[in-house]
């Protein structure tokens, strides 16, 4: 991997995919372009598809650009649940009379031209614990510094309530092991201030421990406290849910993707925004030259919202890097002045409503100094 697992993805802020035919493997190449044309950047590839994509990696990698780290998550954890008696989604085959190790087995994608893999864990359903040492134990078994241990588990274990028995568990269990998050839910996700208080708990634990399917809040809050986080293309792969809870869901406003607005630190439809900037000028994108009122229900315009996305993230990634000592300062000034920028907004007397993740970590920061509340755009 060039280095151990946590140097290689260090400071860096990944695009988490899961093509599941041809035209998203499509978008996923396109949204590798930006990534990969990015010093702080990579992908996070899941599933079946990941075989392919490595298979053609030159596709993942703009011409002339360093060569972007690409990490596998096998993605058993969105249909299979952890027992303490099998907590890795790897079926047995009876019919093989030397089975092949775990080592061997991500090893083959490592050769295939990953420079990490997570283990292929199971989901640890909240308050499993025995569940979680078997994760764990089978992490810590293998021996490759590219491969780190995959937990799986509801959002739930950020709880004030079981928290510190979680991190008890993964502290004596880990087996020196680098980690692997996924936090999932039915609903909130990460959106109360005490889970990510938990949170950052954890990363001050697991300095370096990379956090999957993200939000472009959670994402970026993760970096400046010390972790390595992928955000998700696709909401699906920003608000991951237990196995067997997928679906069932509402359409997308207009029957368009989530735009992320960085004025306002939202991923909403265009739909919102065009109504809440319906009295004053709505924002367009520097880099791509979009507003929110420019999309239509084409799937150009979904592919282009998608990746409008990655390029803003992006730029909010360049801008914390200038920042350097003073990012978590800055990103914290940040989140507040979009928080006030949503009374200027939306019904006259109420403003817009403020997405509670991004009410979270301003409740959790407390309000910045006057000084520091200045909007770099």
């Amino acid at each position: 991997m060039g280095g151990p697992f946590v140097e290689r993805l260090s400071g860096r802020l990944l695009c988490y995919v899961a093509p599941h035919n041809a035209h998203d493997l499509s978008v996923v190449v396109r949204a590798a372009a930006l990534t990969g044309a990015h010093p702080a950047s990579g992908l996070v590839v899941r599933g079946r598809h990941a075989g392919e994509l490595l298979g053609s990696y030159g596709a993942l990698s703009p011409p002339g650009a360093a060569r972007q780290p690409v990490v596998v998550d096998p993605g058993h954890w969105t249909t299979t649940v952890a027992t303490p008696a099998a907590p890795l989604g790897i079926p047995a085959d009876e019919d093989v009379l030397f089975p092949l190790s775990l080592d061997e087995q991500l090893g083959a994608l490592l050769d295939a031209g990953a420079d990490g893999v997570l283990t292929p864990s199971g989901f640890v359903q909240s308050g499993d614990w025995p569940a979680l040492q078997a994760v764990l134990a089978a992490g810590a078994q293998v021996t490759d510094p590219r491969v780190a241990t995959l937990i799986a588990t509801d959002v739930g274990m950020l709880d004030r309530d079981r928290l510190a028995t979680f991190l008890r568990h993964v502290d004596q269990r880990r087996g020196g092991r680098r980690l692997g998050f996924v936090f999932a839910s039915t609903s909130a996700h990460l959106a109360g201030a005490q889970r990510m208080a938990g949170l950052r708990t954890l990363l001050g634990l697991f300095p370096g421990s990379l956090v999957l399917s993200a939000e472009v809040l959670t994402a970026t809050d993760v970096l400046v406290h010390g972790g390595t986080a992928a955000i998700g293309l696709k909401a699906s792969q920003r608000k991951p849910r237990p196995p067997g809870k997928s679906g069932g869901g509402p359409q997308a406003t207009g029957y368009l993707p989530g735009m992320f607005l960085r004025e306002l630190w939202e991923t909403r439809s265009p739909a919102y925004y065009v109504d809440w900037f319906r009295n004053r000028p709505a924002p367009s994108c520097p880099a791509c030259g979009r507003g929110p009122g420019s999309f239509t229900a084409d799937q150009a315009d979904k592919d282009a919202i998608l990746l409008h996305n990655v390029h803003t993230w992006l730029e909010v990634l360049t801008d914390l890097r200038q920042e350097g000592e003073h990012a978590r300062t800055w990103l914290s000034a940040q989140r507040w002045w979009a928080r006030q920028a949503h009374r200027g907004i939306g019904p006259p007397g109420t403003g817009a409503p403020v997405v509670d993740l991004l009410q979270a970590l301003c409740d959790l920061d407390g309000p910045p100094q006057q000084r520091e509340l200045i909007p770099t755009r």
